[in-house]
């Protein structure tokens, strides 16, 4: 039985980190709305860059070369996609990521065990109490975004300070919603 996802991929350049005119080359992969991105590892002059094909511009026999590796990287991508699809396997886009970066398939996510955690306990749980975890995973978001500029993590990389992190960003949080405006 294998289920219907929705899944595109996108090549795109994080201009925030840009030096010398260069802006290191990202993958978004997207499944049913939820994102992970990917760092490729490579930078791009961002006037060689064509944004609505992303793909470099012009044919230099360099930019040719880095477009076959945009092609290989895609194509990597949907393979991975394909083969979870037809084992009829979870599919998600850090699931994805996670094969493409061949690690291993018990490798979990913070995104993948919050969710795990309220698909299981919708039926167990109040509707009070699955507001207070939906809460706490925007705010674990928002705490991605802001302070490790990403929107997940494996768990693996979690440890005591994350925890201590998150603590200090809830109470700031905090702090900001109880000062009048």
């Amino acid at each position: 039985m294998t289920h219907s996802n929705t899944f595109s991929i996108l090549f795109w350049l994080r201009q925030a980190n840009t030096k010398n005119r260069q802006a290191p080359l990202y993958a978004r992969i997207t499944v049913n709305g939820k994102r992970a991105e990917l760092s490729l590892k490579r930078k791009v002059t961002i006037s060689d860059w064509d944004t609505n094909k992303n793909r470099l511009k012009g044919l230099s026999e360099e930019n040719k070369q880095f477009n076959n590796f945009i092609e290989q990287v895609n194509a990597k991508l949907f393979e991975c996609y394909q083969k979870l699809q037809s084992g009829n396997k979870q599919v998600s886009s850090n699931i994805i990521k996670a094969h493409f970066l061949g690690n291993e398939e018990d490798r979990h996510s913070l995104s993948d065990i919050i969710e795990y955690h309220n698909t299981h306990m919708k039926d167990t749980l109040r509707w009070g109490t699955q507001k207070n975890y939906f809460t706490t995973h925007k705010y674990i978001l928002l705490f991605l975004k802001q302070k490790h500029r990403t929107t997940d993590m494996y768990l693996s990389e979690l440890g005591y300070k994350f925890i201590i992190d998150f603590e200090r960003f809830l109470r700031h949080q905090e702090k900001m919603e109880t000062i009048p405006l």
